[in-house]
């Protein structure tokens, strides 16, 4: 007698290497795309703190003598301006929070400010979810002393 097709254990095994096979195919997919969206949000927040920077330093050389006045905390929204005071919450596109803390003559360099421009933002990864988790962070000294005397 000769066996002709496949018996049921033959055909619910194959079903169940398919099923393994497509899982593992699936999740890793999910996370591919899961990494490159916090690669993205990682990308922005270091653009939007260097610009945060940029931001400072022309306030800075703008009025070196006002500037020197200035400490704290202060945060810089969509507007660019710097306004006094914590973060309220996210101020850049509903999911970033940028701030900036300003020293005047910390301990290391007189007639120096020390400045440090962070932008906090979320992901799905937060526990518990919409917790600014993540953050990139700049920190510079800057110079209070105007280099070119005003006549």
């Amino acid at each position: 007698m000769k066996m002709q097709g496949q018996s049921l254990v033959e055909v619910v095994i194959a079903l169940s290497v398919i099923a393994i096979v497509v899982t593992g195919i699936a999740t890793t997919v999910t996370t591919a795309l899961s990494n490159n969206q916090f690669t993205q949000l990682q990308s922005l927040a270091t653009d939007y703190s260097e610009e945060g920077m940029e931001i400072v330093r022309e306030i800075r050389n703008s009025d070196y003598e006002e500037f020197a006045t200035k400490s704290g905390a202060f945060c810089i929204g969509e507007d660019n301006r710097l306004q006094a005071g914590e973060c309220s919450g996210e101020n850049i596109e509903g999911v970033f929070m940028r701030s900036v803390g300003v020293e005047q003559s910390p301990a290391c360099a007189v007639d120096v400010s020390r400045v440090t421009v962070t932008t906090a933002y979320t992901s799905g990864k937060c526990r518990p979810q919409g917790a600014l988790c993540h953050e990139s962070k700049l920190v510079t000294c800057m110079s209070v002393v105007n280099p070119i005397k005003q006549l």
